[in-house]
């Protein structure tokens, strides 16, 4: 009978260990699916961004395409450097002149460009935009653009 108490010990021994280890297989299951589920959220939100950028660099590749068609176009397939050698003033229609001009090109806040005497000519109008450019005078910068290409 001392036998068999000791062999009912020994099995209420290993049924509490593997009942303490199912338990423990249980708590890293549990884990490994909230590990799995949240790798596939973070799958589908980055292909979600993936697909988003691919849109993105095909819109910036047919913007890129269609300014090389229009660049190329200027100054007989020379490029833009070629057209922009006699931009002029729309305005007085002089030629602009490069920083230390009296016919620098100045980008207004309308977008548009003129030449510095012409813009201070027309007293702060916005020429055809119809912007007021009186007291502005931080908001008017050269157009380097401009200066880059003469």
């Amino acid at each position: 009978m001392a036998r068999l108490n000791m062999s009912e010990r020994q099995l209420r021994e290993q049924s509490e260990a593997l009942r303490l280890e199912k338990k423990q297989l249980q708590n890293e299951l549990t884990q490994a699916r909230r590990d799995l589920n949240q790798s596939l959220r973070n799958q589908a939100e980055a292909q979600v961004i993936h697909e988003d950028d691919v849109n993105e660099l095909r819109e910036v590749r047919a913007a890129l395409a269609a300014i090389r068609v229009v660049v190329g176009g200027y100054g007989g397939g020379r490029g833009i450097h070629a057209a922009m050698a006699g931009v002029q003033c729309t305005v007085c229609l002089q030629e602009f002149t490069g920083p230390k001009g009296n016919r620098v090109p100045k980008l207004l806040p309308c977008g548009h460009t003129f030449s510095e005497r012409s813009r201070v000519s027309r007293r702060g109008t916005g020429f055809g935009a119809r912007v007021s450019t009186e007291n502005a005078a931080t908001a008017i910068h050269n157009n380097f653009i401009l200066f880059n290409n003469q």
